[in-house]
C-alpha cells in the first residue's frame, strides 16, 4: 500500500513524520529514518581479502569515517554468513569502541568481551605521540610514566578500571 497525500497533510520533511505516513507504511519511524539519513542503520557488511572473510564495520565518529574489520576465519561463504550475524549483534557496541572475542576466534563457544589492558593503552598511546612530532625527549619521559603506572598496577590490568 502506498501512501498518499490527502488536502489536509503536510508533505513529508526531514524533521517530522506524520502518523499517516507512518501507518501506512507500517515500520518507518523517525529514529529509523534519522539511523538511515546519517549512515548509523548500515549493518556490517561481508568482505573477502586474501581468501578469506572479513566482516566490515564502517562508521562516522568527529566527521571522520572509522572502519573496523573483524576476521571471520573462514573461507567458506555460508559460515562467513553465519559469523556476520553473530558481529550484526554486537555491531552498535563496536561502534562505540568495545572489542570482543568472537567464538571462532577463541576456544570459548561463547562471544567475550575484550578489555583493553594498561599495556595495550600505553603502547597505542605512545604509537600515537610518535606520529605527532611530540620531542623525543618527551616521548621517554611518558614512556617512564606508564612504565611506573605498569608496576603498581600491573600490564594485564583493565583500563575501565581506572578512575580520576
Amino acid at each position: 500500500m502506498n501512501p498518499t497525500l490527502t488536502l489536509n497533510q503536510k508533505p513529508f520533511s526531514e524533521g517530522r513524520v506524520s502518523d499517516a505516513f507512518t501507518a501506512s507504511c507500517g515500520r518507518v519511524s523517525l529514529l529509523n529514518w534519522e539511523n538511515l539519513r546519517t549512515g548509523g542503520g548500515a549493518m556490517a557488511t561481508l568482505i573477502a581479502r586474501r581468501d578469506k572473510w572479513y566482516a566490515r564495520i564502517r562508521f562516522y565518529a568527529n566527521g571522520r569515517r572509522i572502519e573496523r574489520q573483524i576476521p571471520l576465519l573462514t573461507e567458506s561463504k555460508v559460515t562467513a554468513r553465519e559469523r556476520l550475524s553473530e558481529v550484526n549483534r554486537y555491531e552498535q557496541d563496536i561502534k562505540n569502541g568495545m572489542m570482543f572475542h568472537f567464538p571462532w576466534q577463541q576456544e570459548q563457544s561463547y562471544t567475550k568481551l575484550k578489555h583493553l589492558t594498561i599495556a595495550e593503552a600505553s603502547k597505542q598511546f605512545l604509537n600515537g605521540r610518535l606520529g605527532e612530532g611530540i620531542g623525543e625527549s618527551t616521548i621517554k619521559r611518558n614512556r617512564c610514566s606508564l612504565n611506573a603506572l605498569m608496576k603498581v598496577t600491573g600490564k594485564s590490568f583493565p583500563i575501565e578500571r581506572i578512575s580520576i
